[in-house]
């Protein structure tokens, strides 16, 4: 699958500014505020083909200040960080961006210095940018938040392969996708020359979505189901709570625990045999614990239903609080307790949890707990794939004034595939998802400004699915980082072996010309 009908980096291209233009434009709709999933398959062509058109250096920097450009005004307003700060990361990562361009330039020049542009170059790009992504969400306090897999939101039948890769399987197919048709571009889309290559690529992802689809088709329709509700009061305001005494705030917060019990009882008239409500609804003082806890257990048990209660607890005099979920059961025990930990860094005071997540057996199936950010970590929720949970409570609390909170509840779809568990996610402040083990929106709630109550119900499989990627976990992640380390170490063979035959062709030349002298 090489041929030498191809001109060598840096092509010619009297058009390459007006595909850095088009590039540029698409860019606004990769990831951030107005994400458009096609826009996600086709800007990097456009980026890649300037960038294999121009002189490295040239390249490099027109497409760092696009990038930037385009990274500061989608995504501005929408991280955890303060001006300028913000706008320093962002013009950060729009350059890292542009550095994987050019390093994938660097490496596929120098098989085309030695007279061939094999197709097997294509893999340079969708090596590097997974091995990228996995290593920067593992080491990221932020988790996974802007990883490029997430835009393919909806998309079920291609998120499938997440049941055995992970996120990083979608990731190196979105990132082979321009590769492949840069190698065509280089090839001037001869179609002798490019068929076996298209046909590759094309081969396997018609079987990642045949895969997905047999996967959604095959599904279980008729299997047992749970009836499980949330419901989701108007926010207390932090700032007015701590404006109060100690006492005054312990009494706004016990009337606080007593709207969410009243708005609870009619989703027990109507069935619900689990009712959670969102991150931090309960806001109680370390006194007031016991109380609250005792009071659920006796609504638990008078309704016979399952009470997920997420409370943030706060001490008298101190700086720091707990995060924590609890479920009681209709038999008034605590049966499962779990403390934030994700987004610790950014949340002053919270006293992090150990990231272990427990699971319970119950009538219902097996339950397991996270809070919001902390479902933004995939190999950290993998352990609720291996320890068999069928149901992940996931309440959450997002910021009304950022305009992410859909993305957010979107995030929780990608853990249901990968670990094949149901999603429930109660919002305070963002929207509501309940979600299948194939990634499928059950029923869904957006944030409502207006209302004193907002719920959200539906019947949930009582049984999770098996997936590959709960057992190997992040393998394709690992494969990723020795692929590209391979694909480092092939270029470097094929420069020193053009290096080799040019210095010989040179001395070859050199020695004729003495003899002709």
């Amino acid at each position: 699958m090489s041929s030498k009908t191809f001109e060598p980096i840096p092509q010619k291209d009297r058009w390459s500014y007006l595909w850095l233009a088009i590039g540029f434009i698409l860019s606004f709709f990769v990831t951030g505020r107005w994400t458009i999933a096609a826009a996600v398959w086709v800007a990097p062509v456009f980026m890649m083909r300037f960038m294999r058109t121009q002189k490295a250096w040239k390249g490099f920097l027109m497409i760092a200040i696009a990038s930037s450009i385009a990274m500061v005004f989608t995504w501005q307003g929408l991280m955890p960080l303060p001006p300028p700060q913000d706008v320093v990361t962002l013009i950060i990562i729009g350059i890292t961006g542009s550095l994987l361009l050019l390093i994938d330039r660097l490496l596929v020049t120098r098989w085309q210095r030695s007279g061939r542009n094999p197709f097997a170059a294509t893999l340079v790009y969708p090596f590097m940018m997974t091995a990228f992504e996995f290593l920067t969400v593992e080491g990221n306090p932020m988790g996974s938040f802007g990883a490029s897999a997430y835009t393919q939101f909806g998309f079920l039948p291609f998120l499938q392969i997440m049941s055995i890769t992970g996120m990083w399987g979608v990731t190196f197919l979105l990132s082979w996708f321009p590769a492949i048709v840069n190698w065509m571009w280089e090839h001037h889309f001869q179609w002798q020359t490019i068929k076996r290559g298209t046909a590759v690529y094309a081969g396997i992802m018609l079987t990642v979505l045949l895969f997905g689809t047999m996967r959604l088709w095959t599904s279980p329709k008729d299997g047992e189901t749970v009836s499980i509700a949330g419901v989701t009061a108007v926010p207390l305001d932090m700032g007015y709570l701590n404006s109060l005494s100690w006492e005054s705030m312990r009494q706004e917060t016990q009337n606080r625990h007593e709207q969410y019990f009243t708005a609870s009882e009619p989703l027990v008239v109507d069935g619900a045999q689990l009712i959670l409500w969102p991150e931090a609804a309960a806001v109680v003082t370390a006194e007031d614990d016991a109380a609250l806890m005792q009071q659920a257990a006796e609504f638990a048990n008078e309704h016979n239903v399952y009470m997920a209660i997420p409370t943030l607890t706060l001490h008298q005099n101190a700086d720091h609080y707990e995060n924590e979920l609890r479920v009681v059961a209709p038999s008034k025990e605590t049966i499962l307790t779990h403390r934030k930990y994700g987004g610790h860094q950014f949340e002053i005071g919270a006293i992090p949890g150990d990231g272990i997540l427990n699971s319970v057996e119950t009538p219902l199936g097996a339950l397991s707990g996270t809070i919001c950010w902390d479902t933004d970590f995939p190999s950290t929720v993998a352990q609720v794939g291996r320890n068999s949970t069928d149901i992940l409570l996931s309440p959450s609390k997002d910021d009304v004034l950022l305009p992410m909170s859909d993305l957010h509840g979107e995030m929780a779809t990608f853990r249901a595939i990968e670990n094949g568990v149901s999603v429930i996610r109660q919002a305070d402040g963002g929207t509501s998802m309940f979600i299948d083990p194939y990634g499928r929106v059950i029923s869904k709630t957006p944030y409502q400004a207006n209302a004193s109550v907002s719920t959200t119900a539906a019947q949930i499989p009582t049984q999770g699915v098996a997936t590959i990627y709960s057992q190997v976990g992040d393998l394709f992640g690992w494969l990723s980082i020795v692929g590209f380390a391979f694909m480092i170490l092939w270029a470097i063979i094929a420069g020193r072996k053009t290096a080799t035959v040019e210095n010989e062709s040179m001395q070859t030349k050199n020695l004729g010309d003495v003899v002709l002298h």
